[in-house]
């Protein structure tokens, strides 16, 4: 490639953590010009890494003007802890909340295996399962119907998952288990509530007061097109 581009500018990007990927994941960076991880440990442990979280796409910034009917969205791969996770949520929060919940499964033979492990999934509300992905227009309309998205990471990862920014490009409030979002630029306390994955506890007031807007400048960092802007500049 370099041979017959010989003028190009080689750029490598993680979206996932070392810890998350094959072994040899590392060694591609000795092939790039430049690389970035969304996830900070592994820049903080590989110095040829530079960090760089990931995006939300422009449809989360115009979502449609509907009724807010759900008060705390969970939609997401159903994976590891995730299903514990949302019941000790579920737990803890006020009660009259509207909760509604999609956990992906991409097979149904997954939930059978699932099941096995965590028998507990047995006696759960069957439509909180889903077996098809939902589309981004599904996604997009669902997070315009809701107050509060739930975020649950992978424990090997510390970065900012998608659902992570396309709730602040919504401008919606986040219950999240990842304790390093209280060191990104877009933090406010008020619209985000980190909690424990084993004990999560969530402020009676985090559900009554109103959004705090964050900096045009800030967001536009976390758009497709700041992220572009950073990681496959013009010049």
């Amino acid at each position: 490639m370099r041979k017959a581009f010989p003028g190009a500018r080689f750029s490598l990007y993680f979206w996932d953590s070392y810890r998350n990927m094959p072994a040899d994941s590392w060694e591609k960076v000795q092939f790039f010009d430049r690389a970035w991880s969304f996830d900070p440990k592994d820049v903080e442990q590989d110095t040829r890494l530079a960090y760089r979280p990931l995006f939300f796409v422009e449809a989360f910034t115009k979502l449609p003007d509907v009724d807010r009917d759900i008060d705390v969205l969970f939609l997401g791969t159903m994976h590891g802890d995730r299903f514990r996770v949302l019941q000790r949520i579920s737990r803890a929060l006020p009660i009259g909340i509207h909760v509604a919940k999609f956990l992906y499964f991409p097979a149904f033979w997954l939930f059978a295996v699932h099941a096995a492990r965590n028998p507990s999934l047995l006696w759960a509300d069957k439509c909180d399962f889903i077996y098809k992905a939902k589309s981004r227009s599904e996604v997009v309309a669902l997070v315009a119907r809701s107050r509060i998205v739930v975020d649950i990471e992978r424990p090997v990862q510390c970065g900012y998952t998608m659902r992570t920014l396309e709730t602040l490009g919504a401008e919606r409030k986040l219950i999240t288990t990842n304790a390093e979002v209280v060191n990104s630029d877009f933090f406010v306390p008020g619209n985000i509530a980190i909690i424990d994955r084993n004990s999560p506890r969530i402020p009676a007031e985090f559900f009554t007061t109103v959004y705090q807007p964050v900096p045009p400048k800030i967001l536009y960092r976390y758009s497709l097109e700041g992220w572009l802007d950073e990681v496959l500049p013009t010049s």
